[in-house]
C-alpha cells in the first residue's frame, strides 16, 4: 500500500520551498487528513536555521489559523519565519536551547512558551514532538503545539490559592495542624510552636512524635479525640490540659475534622488550637469568688439576687414588705478621675466599710458595680426603721475621707422601691430604685427618694430629653442670652452668658433640666463649646463696631475641668476670633469646686494664669473650707439666689450676706449679688458693701440684638440703661 498523503503538504527541496502542492484535487481524505484535523491546535515540520536562533516552518497543519490566527499561508511565507516571530521575545532563548538539545540527540521534547496571537492577546502553549537531523544534515522538528492557556491559567490559581492558604496558615493568631492517624504531626504553624513551647514548627513536628504519650496530660484524651473523630467526622472545642516542652501545662481548645481524599481515603486531620489558659484560670477564680466582690469583700449581684428570693419568700409568710435601695456616691467620677483608680479604690474600701456599720443583722449590702451600692432592708421598729438606718448610711458617707494627705468628701443618692408594692422581681426593683436614685441627683442630690409613678413618668421623659438634646444644636434650637451685671453706680461690669434651648417637642427646656442631662451623658463640652463660640463670635463684632463690653462670663460645669480637651478647646476659639483671654470669666459653682478642691487648685491656676478671670457661683451652699478658699486661684464670688430672695433687714439671709461679703473683701474678691429683683434687695445689698448686682431689677436675659442695641445707648461713663423695655 503506497504511504498516505497530506492535502497541502509543503516539501522542502534542495532550492528551496516548493510551492504548494494540493493533493486534494488527486486523492480523497485518507487516515492522515482526519487525525490532523482532529488534533488540538496544530502540527508543525520546522527546520532550525544554522545559528541556531531561528526556525523556519516548511509544514503547519490547518489548526494554525485557530490557535494563532495566522493561515497557513502567511506562516509558510518568507521561509516560513513568521511563527518564529510570534513567540514572546522573553521566552525565545530557553525555547531555542531545548529545541537543540532535542534535535542534536535526537530525542523527544516538550516545552512550554507564550506567542503573540494576531489578535494582540498573548497565548500560552504547549509544544510537544521530536528533533531528528536529515541525511544532508539538516536539523527538523517535528511537533504539535496546543493552546494551553486556560491550564496555566488554573494551575496560576491554585497555586495563589495554596499560597494564600500557607499565609493564613502560618500567620494565623490560633494554632494549626494537620496530623496522621497514629498522632505524627505532618504540619504545624507558628501560634502552634509557640503554644506547645517550641521554638518553631519544624522543632514541633522533628520532636513531638507521639502526641497521645507526649502531649496530653490524660493520655487517654487521644484516643477520645480518635473516637469522635470516627463518629462525627470533627470535634469542636475539644478541652484538654496538655504538657508544654518544659513541661509546664496549659489548657487548649482544639477544633478539628477529618480530611478524605476522592475516594473516601483518609489522608489526615486538620485543625486548629487555642490557649485557653487565662480563660480556664478566669473560671476558676469566678467560681472561687463567686459570692464576693473582688475589691470589698461585700457580696455580688449574684449573690444579692440569691439573698432577695430568700428573704422575699421570709417576707411573704410574714406578710411583710421589704426595701430595695440603690445607692450612689456623688461626684465619685470626678475624685477617680482626677486622683487616679488607685485613690479611688481607697475611698470604696472606706464607703463599704462605713455602710457594713451602718446596717442591722437582717440588712444585706452588696456592690453592684463602680460606685454603686444596693440595700435590702426589712421593715422594722421606728426606732430601727429603714429611713432611719438611710439616714446613718447618708451621715456616715458625708463624713470627710483622708486619703493620704488629701481630704476629699461625696455624698450619696438614695433611691427606694418597695416590694411587693412596687413589684415582686428584683430586676423591677433595681430599676425603679435607680430611677428614684436618678431623681434625687436631679433634685440636688444628698438625698432619698422612693419610687412613684411620677418618677417612673419623668425618667421615660429625661430619655426622651437626652434624645432630643443631642440633634439640638444642629436643628438651630439652642441660642445664647445674656444678662448684666452692673457696679454700684449701675456701670456694665461684665454679662453673663445663659444658654437656652427652644423644643418644638419640649417648648422652653429650663437649663436646670438640660444641663445636668447633658453632663451626664456627654453632651457638656460640645454644648460649652457653642456657647463660648457664640460668645466669642459676639465679642469680636462689638469691637468692630467699637462697641466695649468688659467681659463676660461662661457658665462651667466641673466635668469640663476634667476634658483636658476643653481647656485647649476655649483658647482655639478665642484665638480664632481674635478674642484677648482677659473678655473670658469662667463660672464654676462651689458645690463642684469643692468635690476635689486639690485638682481646681491647680487647673483653675492654669487657666487664670493665661488671663482668665474665674468665678464661684452659688457661693454659700457648698461649704467651702476656709483654708481651701484662701488658696483658690479665684477673682469674684457670687452670693447666691437662695439667700438674696429672703433678704430682709437684720434676718438670718440677711447676716449670712453680710459674712460673705465681708470674707471675700477680706480676700481680695469682688462679690456679686445674684437675683436681685426688688428694691429693698438692691438696698440692703448696697449698705453691706456689695461691689456688683445681677437680677431683674436691672435687666432680663436679652439676645445678642438687644444688648448690642443697649451698648450703643450706653454713654461715656458705661452706665446701662435700666428697664425690661
Amino acid at each position: 500500500m503506497s504511504p498516505c498523503r497530506c492535502t497541502h503538504l509543503r516539501l522542502a527541496t534542495t532550492g528551496g520551498l516548493s510551492d504548494p502542492v494540493d493533493l486534494a484535487a488527486q486523492h480523497p481524505p485518507c487516515l492522515a487528513d482526519r487525525v490532523l484535523t482532529a488534533l488540538e491546535g496544530m502540527v508543525i515540520q520546522a527546520r532550525l536555521g544554522a545559528n541556531g536562533q531561528t526556525r523556519h516552518l516548511v509544514y503547519a497543519s490547518a489548526g494554525a489559523e485557530a490557535l494563532c490566527g495566522w493561515s497557513v499561508e502567511s506562516l509558510i511565507r518568507d521561509e516560513g519565519l513568521l511563527f518564529g516571530h510570534l513567540v514572546l521575545g522573553e521566552d525565545r532563548e530557553s525555547l531555542f536551547v531545548q529545541l537543540r538539545e532535542a534535535v542534536e540527540a535526537g530525542a523527544r521534547y516538550r516545552v512550554d512558551y507564550r506567542i503573540v496571537h494576531r489578535n494582540g492577546t498573548v497565548l500560552w502553549v504547549s509544544e510537544q514532538g521530536a528533533g531528528r537531523r536529515a541525511p544532508e544534515g539538516d536539523l527538523y522538528t517535528e511537533a504539535q503545539i496546543k493552546d494551553i492557556t486556560a491550564e496555566v491559567r488554573a494551575l496560576q490559581q491554585l497555586a495563589d490559592a495554596e499560597l494564600r492558604y500557607r499565609s493564613i496558615f502560618d500567620s494565623a493568631s490560633e494554632g494549626h495542624f494537620q496530623t496522621s492517624a497514629d498522632g505524627t504531626y505532618l504540619a504545624a504553624n507558628g501560634a502552634l510552636a509557640a503554644i506547645y513551647g517550641y521554638d518553631s514548627p519544624a522543632r514541633l513536628i522533628a520532636e513531638l512524635r507521639h502526641v497521645g504519650s507526649q502531649l496530653y496530660v490524660d493520655p487517654q484524651r487521644r484516643g477520645e479525640f480518635i473516637a469522635l473523630m470516627q463518629i462525627q467526622g470533627e470535634v469542636r472545642d475539644f478541652v484538654s490540659p496538655v504538657r508544654r516542652r518544659d513541661g509546664s501545662v496549659v489548657w487548649i481548645s482544639e477544633s478539628a475534622h477529618s480530611v478524605r481524599d476522592t475516594d473516601g481515603r483518609f489522608l489526615y486531620y486538620e485543625g486548629s488550637v487555642r490557649d485557653i489558659t487565662a480563660q480556664r484560670e478566669a473560671e476558676n477564680r469566678l467560681r472561687n469568688q463567686a459570692t464576693r466582690d473582688q475589691l470589698t469583700g461585700l457580696l455580688n449581684r449574684n449573690s444579692f439576687a440569691e439573698r432577695f428570693e430568700e428573704n422575699a419568700r421570709r417576707a411573704d409568710r410574714r406578710g411583710e414588705g421589704l426595701l430595695v435601695a440603690f445607692i450612689d456616691l456623688d461626684n465619685f467620677k470626678i475624685i477617680n478621675d482626677s486622683l487616679g483608680h488607685f485613690y479611688g479604690d481607697k475611698l470604696l474600701l472606706t464607703v463599704a466599710d462605713r455602710l457594713s456599720r451602718c446596717l442591722r443583722s437582717t440588712d444585706v449590702l452588696a456592690r453592684y458595680g463602680g460606685d454603686e451600692f444596693v440595700l435590702l432592708l426589712e421593715r422594722g421598729e421606728p426606732e430601727s426603721s429603714p429611713d432611719t438606718v438611710l439616714q446613718r448610711v447618708q451621715e456616715a458617707i458625708a463624713q470627710p475621707i483622708l486619703l493620704d494627705h488629701q481630704e476629699v468628701a461625696v455624698s450619696s443618692s438614695i433611691g427606694i422601691a418597695q416590694y411587693p408594692e412596687d413589684a415582686r422581681n428584683l430586676p423591677q426593683l433595681l430599676q425603679q430604685a435607680d430611677t428614684a436614685m436618678y431623681a434625687a441627683k436631679a433634685a440636688g442630690r444628698a438625698r432619698v427618694h422612693r419610687f412613684t409613678p411620677e418618677i417612673g413618668a419623668t425618667a421615660t421623659e429625661r430619655l426622651s430629653l437626652e434624645t432630643a438634646l443631642r440633634g439640638a444644636m444642629e436643628r438651630g434650637e439652642l441660642s445664647v442670652v445674656y444678662q448684666p451685671r452692673l457696679g454700684r453706680g449701675g456701670e456694665l461690669r461684665a454679662l453673663e452668658a445663659l444658654l437656652r434651648w427652644q423644643s418644638p417637642e419640649f417648648g422652653a427646656v429650663s437649663p436646670a433640666r438640660f444641663i445636668p442631662i447633658a453632663e451626664e451623658c456627654g453632651l457638656i463640652l460640645p454644648l460649652t463649646d457653642f456657647v463660648v463660640e457664640s460668645v466669642a463670635a459676639l465679642l469680636a463684632a462689638w469691637h468692630r463696631d467699637g462697641l466695649a463690653c468688659p467681659r463676660i462670663a461662661v457658665n462651667c460645669s466641673v466635668r469640663l475641668f476634667q476634658d483636658q480637651g476643653f481647656s485647649s478647646s476655649l483658647f482655639r476659639i478665642l484665638d480664632r476670633h481674635a478674642v484677648p483671654s482677659g473678655s473670658i470669666e469662667l463660672e464654676i459653682t462651689e458645690t463642684q469646686l469643692m468635690a476635689d478642691p486639690q485638682h481646681m487648685i491647680k487647673t483653675l491656676a492654669d487657666l487664670r494664669a493665661r488671663g482668665l478671670t474665674v468665678a464661684v457661683d452659688d457661693f454659700g451652699t457648698g461649704y467651702s473650707s476656709l483654708a481651701y478658699l484662701k488658696r483658690l486661684p479665684i477673682d469674684v464670688i457670687k452670693i447666691d439666689k437662695s439667700f438674696v430672695d429672703g433678704l430682709r433687714p437684720e434676718s438670718e439671709d440677711f447676716q449670712f450676706s453680710r459674712a460673705i461679703i465681708s470674707l471675700g473683701h477680706s480676700l481680695g474678691l469682688s462679690v456679686v449679688a445674684e437675683g436681685v429683683e426688688t428694691p429693698l434687695q438692691h438696698d440692703l445689698l448696697q449698705d453691706l458693701d456689695c461691689d456688683e448686682y445681677q437680677g431683674y431689677f436691672f435687666d432680663r436675659p436679652l439676645p445678642a440684638v438687644g444688648v448690642s442695641g443697649k451698648l450703643r445707648q450706653m454713654g461715656r461713663e458705661g452706665l446701662w440703661p435700666r428697664g425690661l423695655d
